[in-house]
Protein backbone atom coordinates (compact mmCIF):
# COMPACT_ATOMS: atom_id res chain seq x y z
CA UNK A 1 0.00 0.00 0.00
CA UNK A 2 1.48 3.42 -0.89
CA UNK A 3 0.84 6.43 1.20
CA UNK A 4 0.79 10.18 1.09
CA UNK A 5 0.96 12.46 3.75
CA UNK A 6 -1.76 15.09 2.94
CA UNK A 7 -0.04 17.91 4.69
CA UNK A 8 3.21 17.52 2.96
CA UNK A 9 1.98 17.77 -0.83
CA UNK A 10 -0.21 20.14 -2.69
CA UNK A 11 -3.51 19.60 -2.51
CA UNK A 12 -3.79 19.41 -6.20
CA UNK A 13 -0.80 16.64 -6.04
CA UNK A 14 -3.09 14.86 -3.55
CA UNK A 15 -6.20 15.41 -5.68
CA UNK A 16 -4.27 13.64 -9.03
CA UNK A 17 -2.49 10.99 -7.28
CA UNK A 18 -6.33 9.89 -5.90
CA UNK A 19 -8.17 11.01 -9.36
CA UNK A 20 -5.19 8.39 -11.10
CA UNK A 21 -5.35 5.81 -8.64
CA UNK A 22 -9.38 5.50 -8.85
CA UNK A 23 -9.20 5.63 -13.17
CA UNK A 24 -6.82 2.94 -12.92
CA UNK A 25 -8.92 0.83 -10.87
CA UNK A 26 -7.22 0.80 -7.59
CA UNK A 27 -8.55 1.44 -4.14
CA UNK A 28 -7.96 4.62 -1.85
CA UNK A 29 -8.09 5.10 1.87
CA UNK A 30 -9.29 8.53 3.09
CA UNK A 31 -10.72 11.04 5.44
CA UNK A 32 -13.88 11.98 6.13
CA UNK A 33 -15.67 13.65 9.23
CA UNK A 34 -16.68 10.86 10.68
CA UNK A 35 -13.77 8.31 9.86
CA UNK A 36 -11.77 7.00 7.55
CA UNK A 37 -13.23 5.42 4.32
CA UNK A 38 -11.81 2.83 1.77
CA UNK A 39 -13.39 3.33 -1.82
CA UNK A 40 -12.85 2.75 -5.12
CA UNK A 41 -14.78 3.97 -8.83
CA UNK A 42 -18.65 3.16 -8.31
CA UNK A 43 -18.89 0.00 -11.22
CA UNK A 44 -15.18 -1.15 -11.18
CA UNK A 45 -16.26 -4.79 -9.80
CA UNK A 46 -12.88 -5.63 -9.09
CA UNK A 47 -12.36 -2.68 -7.61
CA UNK A 48 -15.45 -3.72 -5.41
CA UNK A 49 -14.58 -6.59 -4.93
CA UNK A 50 -10.91 -5.95 -3.61
CA UNK A 51 -12.55 -3.66 -1.05
CA UNK A 52 -15.04 -6.60 0.48
CA UNK A 53 -11.77 -8.58 0.58
CA UNK A 54 -9.20 -6.56 1.81
CA UNK A 55 -11.98 -6.11 4.82
CA UNK A 56 -13.36 -9.27 5.17
CA UNK A 57 -16.89 -7.98 4.42
CA UNK A 58 -19.93 -9.98 4.21
CA UNK A 59 -20.68 -10.33 0.82
CA UNK A 60 -24.07 -8.91 1.36
CA UNK A 61 -23.80 -5.49 2.71
CA UNK A 62 -23.55 -3.10 0.41
CA UNK A 63 -20.89 0.50 -0.18
CA UNK A 64 -21.92 3.69 0.36
CA UNK A 65 -21.72 6.64 -2.72
CA UNK A 66 -19.97 9.24 -1.33
CA UNK A 67 -20.35 12.47 -3.37
CA UNK A 68 -19.03 15.70 -2.87
CA UNK A 69 -22.31 17.19 -3.95
CA UNK A 70 -26.08 16.40 -4.57
CA UNK A 71 -25.76 16.43 -8.05
CA UNK A 72 -23.41 13.29 -8.58
CA UNK A 73 -25.83 11.36 -6.81
CA UNK A 74 -28.12 12.19 -9.69
CA UNK A 75 -27.19 9.11 -12.29
CA UNK A 76 -27.21 6.48 -9.69
CA UNK A 77 -30.67 7.13 -8.22
CA UNK A 78 -34.34 6.54 -9.05
CA UNK A 79 -36.61 9.72 -8.89
CA UNK A 80 -36.72 10.69 -4.55
CA UNK A 81 -39.88 11.58 -2.74
CA UNK A 82 -39.87 15.19 -0.95
CA UNK A 83 -38.76 13.37 2.14
CA UNK A 84 -35.03 12.90 0.77
CA UNK A 85 -35.24 16.06 -0.98
CA UNK A 86 -35.73 17.49 2.28
CA UNK A 87 -33.09 15.43 4.18
CA UNK A 88 -30.45 16.71 1.37
CA UNK A 89 -31.29 20.24 1.73
CA UNK A 90 -31.34 20.22 6.02
CA UNK A 91 -28.60 17.41 6.40
CA UNK A 92 -25.61 18.02 4.12
CA UNK A 93 -23.00 17.93 3.90
CA UNK A 94 -22.44 16.02 7.21
CA UNK A 95 -22.70 13.05 8.91
CA UNK A 96 -25.77 11.22 8.22
CA UNK A 97 -26.11 8.95 5.09
CA UNK A 98 -29.22 9.14 3.00
CA UNK A 99 -31.01 5.38 1.47
CA UNK A 100 -33.05 6.01 -1.62
CA UNK A 101 -33.87 4.21 -4.25
CA UNK A 102 -31.34 3.11 -6.68
CA UNK A 103 -31.79 3.48 -10.48
CA UNK A 104 -31.73 -0.13 -11.50
CA UNK A 105 -29.39 -0.17 -14.11
CA UNK A 106 -26.57 1.26 -12.56
CA UNK A 107 -24.30 0.55 -9.00
CA UNK A 108 -25.64 -3.04 -8.77
CA UNK A 109 -22.59 -4.81 -7.84
CA UNK A 110 -21.97 -2.30 -4.99
CA UNK A 111 -25.51 -2.40 -3.84
CA UNK A 112 -25.29 -6.15 -3.41
CA UNK A 113 -28.06 -6.23 -5.67
CA UNK A 114 -30.38 -4.43 -3.41
CA UNK A 115 -32.68 -2.14 -4.76
CA UNK A 116 -31.43 1.05 -2.61
CA UNK A 117 -28.28 2.99 -2.43
CA UNK A 118 -27.07 5.05 0.33
CA UNK A 119 -25.43 8.22 0.01
CA UNK A 120 -23.04 10.28 2.23
CA UNK A 121 -21.54 13.89 1.44
CA UNK A 122 -19.07 14.36 3.70
CA UNK A 123 -18.10 17.77 5.14
CA UNK A 124 -15.11 17.47 4.91
CA UNK A 125 -12.60 19.47 2.51
CA UNK A 126 -10.47 17.33 1.30
CA UNK A 127 -12.57 14.66 1.19
CA UNK A 128 -14.89 16.71 -1.10
CA UNK A 129 -11.90 18.16 -2.93
CA UNK A 130 -11.17 14.23 -3.61
CA UNK A 131 -14.32 13.73 -4.79
CA UNK A 132 -14.62 16.45 -7.04
CA UNK A 133 -11.35 15.19 -8.72
CA UNK A 134 -11.94 11.56 -9.00
CA UNK A 135 -15.66 11.36 -8.94
CA UNK A 136 -17.92 9.65 -6.64
CA UNK A 137 -16.69 6.58 -4.44
CA UNK A 138 -18.10 3.56 -3.44
CA UNK A 139 -16.96 3.05 0.00
CA UNK A 140 -17.43 2.19 3.62
CA UNK A 141 -14.98 2.59 6.68
CA UNK A 142 -11.47 1.48 6.42
CA UNK A 143 -11.25 -1.18 8.92
CA UNK A 144 -11.26 -5.21 8.81
CA UNK A 145 -14.57 -6.27 9.58
CA UNK A 146 -15.67 -5.96 12.84
CA UNK A 147 -12.93 -4.28 13.76
CA UNK A 148 -13.13 -0.30 15.50
CA UNK A 149 -13.28 2.38 12.85
CA UNK A 150 -10.07 4.08 12.08
CA UNK A 151 -10.10 7.20 12.48
CA UNK A 152 -6.45 8.94 12.24
CA UNK A 153 -6.00 9.65 16.35
CA UNK A 154 -3.12 6.61 16.00
CA UNK A 155 -0.88 5.86 13.77
CA UNK A 156 -1.13 2.32 13.80
CA UNK A 157 -1.60 1.57 10.05
CA UNK A 158 -2.01 -2.20 11.06
CA UNK A 159 -5.53 -1.57 11.59
CA UNK A 160 -6.45 -0.30 8.00
CA UNK A 161 -7.23 -2.60 5.14
CA UNK A 162 -5.13 -3.32 2.44
CA UNK A 163 -5.29 -0.73 -0.14
CA UNK A 164 -3.41 0.97 -3.64
CA UNK A 165 -3.29 4.51 -1.89
CA UNK A 166 -3.80 5.48 1.43
CA UNK A 167 -4.09 9.30 1.83
CA UNK A 168 -3.28 10.49 5.79
CA UNK A 169 -4.43 13.64 6.23
CA UNK A 170 -4.73 13.69 10.50
CA UNK A 171 -7.18 12.76 13.06
CA UNK A 172 -11.12 12.81 11.53
CA UNK A 173 -13.00 16.13 12.83
CA UNK A 174 -15.93 13.79 14.76
CA UNK A 175 -14.62 10.45 15.67
CA UNK A 176 -17.41 8.40 15.72
CA UNK A 177 -19.67 6.85 12.12
CA UNK A 178 -22.68 8.53 10.82
CA UNK A 179 -25.66 8.03 11.48
CA UNK A 180 -27.90 6.44 8.69
CA UNK A 181 -31.65 7.65 7.56
CA UNK A 182 -33.77 5.56 5.15
CA UNK A 183 -36.05 7.46 2.99
CA UNK A 184 -37.41 5.98 0.20
CA UNK A 185 -40.98 6.23 1.60
CA UNK A 186 -43.08 9.64 2.26
CA UNK A 187 -41.11 9.87 6.12
CA UNK A 188 -37.60 9.10 7.65
CA UNK A 189 -36.48 6.25 9.70
CA UNK A 190 -33.35 6.29 11.41
CA UNK A 191 -31.21 3.25 10.27
CA UNK A 192 -28.63 3.49 12.73
CA UNK A 193 -28.06 6.15 14.80
CA UNK A 194 -23.99 7.46 14.76
CA UNK A 195 -22.44 10.99 15.65
CA UNK A 196 -25.98 12.53 14.84
CA UNK A 197 -28.36 11.74 17.18
CA UNK A 198 -31.77 10.72 16.10
CA UNK A 199 -33.90 12.87 17.85
CA UNK A 200 -31.81 15.91 16.23
CA UNK A 201 -32.09 14.46 12.60
CA UNK A 202 -35.96 14.35 12.87
CA UNK A 203 -35.89 17.81 14.46
CA UNK A 204 -33.74 19.56 11.64
CA UNK A 205 -35.75 17.29 9.08
CA UNK A 206 -38.98 19.43 11.29
CA UNK A 207 -40.95 15.01 11.74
Amino acid sequence: MRLIEAARLPVEQVVREVADCVHAGGTVIFRTETVYGIGCAPENDDAIDAIFSAKGRSANKPLALHIADEHQAHPYIAPVHACARNAMTRLWPGPVAIVVQRDPTRYEHAACGLATISLRCPDDELCRLLLQGAGPLAATSANRSGARAFDGTSMDLSALPDASLAVLAGPTALRRESTIIDCTGEQPAILREGVVPAAQILQRLGT
